[in-house]
């Protein structure tokens, strides 16, 4: 879902109102505000320490399908012990992979719904690792809701 309209016409607030519908509903919901200039993956990095804040259970389970390649953008859910092959820097693909795979487990447990405001300034990595998410959304309880300033 991508919400999209000039400033000020309350697109936030109306994602925000929607999300909190969600939460009273039981869903998960995981909230980041992008920002421009930020380090590859740091809106997935923000996704992921939501996640283990609000489902710290759930996130260690889930995180045990992720790999290793997921210590690049989160190493608090690296459940091995630091090795050189862990700490090395891994693909950007294999990285997303290991995202995807960490959000697919915890929507297959629970309703998941993943928000972002301005979505317009999203890093490029979690842009394309988003898209990789969305295009299986349906097969799962999840939901990728987001904002944008419309270009005009």
């Amino acid at each position: 879902m991508l919400l999209t309209s000039g400033s000020g016409m309350g697109r936030s607030r109306f994602l925000s109102a929607c999300l909190l519908d969600a939460k009273m509903q039981g869903a998960l919901v995981l909230c980041a505000v992008a920002v421009n200039g930020e380090a590859e993956f740091s809106l997935m990095r923000v996704l992921g320490l939501s996640l283990l804040q609000l489902a710290p259970e759930l996130a260690e389970r889930a995180a045990s399908c992720a790999g290793t390649a997921l210590s690049q953008i989160l190493p608090e859910l690296d459940t091995d012990s630091p090795s050189p092959e862990n700490s090395k820097k891994v693909e950007r693909a294999s990285a997303m992979e290991a995202m995807r795979a960490l959000l697919v487990a915890v929507a297959r447990e629970r309703c998941l719904i993943i928000a972002v405001d301005d979505f317009h300034r999203v890093d490029e990595p979690s842009a394309a690792c988003l898209a990789l998410l969305a295009r299986e959304a349906d097969k799962h309880r999840l939901l990728i809701a987001a904002d944008r300033k419309s270009v005009v």
